[in-house]
């Protein structure tokens, strides 16, 4: 599943290639793994430069540095690595075992924290805030709370089994003021919402329909909760006041539910289920019924669903093995000149029309890229990405290509996409 936006990582089962993939589906990089034991997690850091693989069974993380291509490996002293999760703000990796030891690695500097003794059977559940805390949950019933340094901030017992800890979303960062909240489920049957400066200041939701398949905050005070057989509820939490109401609540699927992910950029949730995957808005909870997709069911039952971080991507795995990843949004990329218009209708292609015409003539452009910027002049056009960028000559009945090059190189040369105007 992505985190960068521009890339993917695979490893098929039985096998020790991981395989790097950008949009296109084209494979630009791949490295190998120590075993091939079943992959566990596919990780990327918040800058997405270094990709943290686990396996089941194996006592070590595998750390892919996207920059210089390159993997090292973090050892837990073998204990079976159970669960693991980067910060969203930091290059720190939380690491958890199967006897309950906690590493909080840097991989920048390269050092590794150790925590023992907070817990003492294996870890399972975990979230990062916004900022440096991370919360845990294991298998005897203990929620810890540590930073990033690995400094135990909170612990306490659980009634139940805690998993699927979430964080609630702040836009940009909690209010001072605000307490940082966060959920678990306990059991699979109740949720109850903590305050991390505070956990004793605890409020438990009841809940109306069953085991909970999976949860996701949409911001700071809004939890969406989907249940095993097919119904979603979106809940406003009020802390202070102790009070949960029921903003929406809806019966999505007749037969189950697998799982769902919410887009904060999009404000639109993914909900995957009955051989299909449903598109429902935050801005009023009602489906998107034009973006749902509809699932052959050879596939299987979907294993995992995921934006990209732009909301622009929406990728989804299923039990088969199926890999998928659909365009659910993109920037509007287009330029004119004069009477020349020419806008991207694909992530590889654009099309340049001449609107004097009556017929309003075109031709399409294929670029082995995901463009991000594009300009026209009255015979020249130059569409490009990063540094790097390509020059396509036309006229009314074709178009062909000029030439390529990095950006620096093309400036050196007298030319630009900023001043192709001037230049053709």
């Amino acid at each position: 599943m992505p985190a960068k936006p521009d890339c993917f990582a695979f490893v098929w089962y039985g096998s020790k290639e991981v395989g790097l993939y950008d949009t296109l589906a084209r494979q630009y990089a791949k490295f190998l793994l120590d075993s091939n034991a079943p992959v566990s997690a596919l990780l990327w850091d918040c800058e997405g430069k270094c990709l943290a693989v686990s396996q089941t069974g194996e006592a070590q993380v595998t750390l892919w540095d996207a920059t210089s291509q390159t993997a090292i490996t973090v050892e837990t002293g073998g204990r079976e690595v159970t669960f693991m999760q980067w910060s969203t703000t930091q290059p720190v990796l939380a690491i958890a075992t199967s006897k309950g030891f906690v590493f909080l690695y840097n991989r920048v500097t390269r050092e590794k924290q150790t925590v023992v003794g907070t817990h003492t059977r294996a870890v399972r559940s975990g979230s990062w805030d916004s900022g440096d805390t991370i919360a845990l949950g294991s298998e005897d019933k203990v929620v810890s709370v540590l930073t990033a340094e690995g400094t135990l901030v909170h612990a306490f017992q659980t009634r139940l089994s805690p998993s699927l800890i979430q964080f609630a979303r702040y836009p940009a960062g909690p209010a001072r003021g605000l307490s940082r909240l966060f959920s678990v489920l306990l059991g699979e049957q109740s949720v109850s919402i903590y305050s991390v400066d505070d956990p004793s200041d605890t409020l438990e939701i009841s809940l109306n329909y069953g085991f909970v398949r999976d949860m996701t905050w949409a911001d700071e005070k809004t939890l969406i909760v989907g249940y095993r057989y097919g119904d979603v509820d979106v809940l406003e939490v009020e802390m202070k006041k102790k009070k949960i109401v029921t903003v929406s609540s809806q019966r999505v699927f007749s037969q189950y539910l697998d799982g769902l992910s919410f887009s904060p950029k999009t404000k639109k949730v993914a909900l995957a289920g009955d051989g299909a995957i449903r598109i429902i808005s935050a801005h009023n909870w009602a489906e998107v019924t034009q973006e749902g997709i509809k699932l052959h069911p050879q596939i299987g039952r979907v294993a995992q669903v995921s934006w990209s971080t732009t909301g622009e991507l929406l990728c989804f795995s299923t039990t088969t093995g199926y890999i998928a990843c659909y365009s659910a949004w993109r920037p509007s990329l287009a330029a004119s000149f004069l009477t020349t218009i020419l806008h991207a209708t694909s992530l590889s292609d654009l099309v340049i029309s001449d609107a004097h015409t009556l017929s309003c003539s075109s031709s399409t452009i294929t670029v082995d890229f995901e463009p991000a910027f594009a300009s026209c002049g009255r015979h020249h056009c130059a569409v490009g990405a990063g540094h790097f960028v390509k020059y396509f000559s036309y006229n009314s009945s074709k178009v062909w290509f000029v030439g390529a090059g990095n950006m620096d190189c093309m400036l050196a040369k007298g030319a630009s996409a900023n001043n192709i105007h001037t230049s053709s």
